[in-house]
C-alpha cells in the first residue's frame, strides 16, 4: 500500500510540475517544467522612394531632376493633328508649358482643369506661331490638367510641361 501511495504521489508531482511555470515548480526537477521566454518585437516603418533612374531616396522630391532655377519636367506631348492630350498632375503652385511646332500655319492651345471639363479654361494660346517657343506660366496651383491642341496645317507639335520644385 505504501508503494502505491508513493507511486501516485510521484505521478501527481510530475503532472503538476509540467503545468506550472518554472518559478512555481517544486525544487526537485526543472527539466520537465515549461520555460518562460520573453520576446520583445519592435516595428519601425521607413519609407523610401525609387526614382525613375532606380536610385533610392528618402524624400520623393529628391527624384526630381530640376534645373538651376528649380524647374523639372512633368511630361511632354507630341502630335501632328488637333487633339486633346492625356491628363497630367501638377503638385506645385506654379507651373509652365512651352508649345512649339515645326513648319505650318499655327495652332490654338487651351489648358483645362480635369475637374472642370468643358468649363472655363485655365490658360490659352490663340494663334501660336511655329518657330516661337516662349514658356507660358500658370499659377492655378496643384491639380490635374489636360491640353486641347488645335493644330492648323502643322507637320508636328510638342508641348513640354514643367513645374517648380
Amino acid at each position: 500500500m505504501k508503494k502505491v501511495f508513493l507511486l501516485i504521489f510521484l505521478v501527481l508531482f510530475v503532472i503538476s510540475c509540467q503545468t506550472y511555470p518554472q518559478q512555481q515548480c517544486p525544487d526537485l526537477d526543472y527539466s520537465k517544467c515549461p520555460k518562460q521566454v520573453e520576446t520583445k518585437v519592435e516595428t519601425k516603418t521607413i519609407t523610401t522612394y525609387v526614382c525613375s533612374d532606380l536610385t533610392e531616396v528618402k524624400n520623393k522630391l529628391d527624384c526630381l531632376k530640376a534645373d538651376s532655377d528649380g524647374w523639372y519636367e512633368v511630361t511632354s506631348f507630341t502630335g501632328s493633328n488637333a487633339r486633346k492630350t492625356d491628363s497630367f498632375k501638377i503638385n506645385s503652385n506654379k507651373w509652365r508649358y512651352t508649345a512649339s511646332c515645326s513648319s505650318g500655319t499655327g495652332f490654338n492651345l487651351i489648358v483645362y482643369d480635369v475637374n472642370n471639363p468643358g468649363g472655363t479654361y485655365v490658360d490659352t494660346v490663340l494663334l501660336g506661331q511655329c518657330g516661337k517657343s516662349e514658356p507660358n506660366y500658370v499659377y492655378s496651383g496643384p491639380g490635374e490638367y489636360y491640353f486641347d491642341m488645335g493644330a492648323v496645317n502643322i507637320d508636328s507639335w510638342t508641348i513640354k510641361v514643367e513645374a517648380q520644385k
